[in-house]
């Protein structure tokens, strides 16, 4: 089997912070990339359980109210990390996220 020069950066690119850009809905993707992609949303489901986590825990330290739009976008992000995860490791993961400083979050989330 070949795989692509995409999948093969993403491939390389275990362990570091990566970013990508797919449009929603996506009915004419073709299926090598749908594998890759399925593949590779678990990991960036977690960081986004991680990073959510760490933001409630400030807003809760410090008594902060997000802004609505805050909220619609993290409702998002809930949504679709709470989806591609199982319950249990989702629950997990913003635990996680919870305990973490603000630097190691934004250190663990940025390239």
């Amino acid at each position: 089997m070949t795989i692509s020069g995409l999948e093969d950066e993403l491939r390389l690119a275990v362990g570091m912070p990566r970013l990508l850009y797919v449009k929603d809905p996506a009915p004419d993707l073709e299926p090598g990339l749908e594998r890759m992609l399925d593949g590779i949303r678990p990991e960036g489901a977690a960081s986004a359980a991680r990073l959510m986590g760490t933001a409630a825990a400030v807003r809760d330290r410090f008594g902060l109210l997000p802004w609505p739009w805050v909220i619609q976008a993290e409702g998002r992000t809930i949504e679709g990390a709470a989806v591609a995860l199982p319950s249990d490791e989702y629950a997990a993961q913003l635990a996680v996220g919870r305990t973490l400083t603000i630097d190691n979050a934004l250190t663990a989330a940025l390239p």
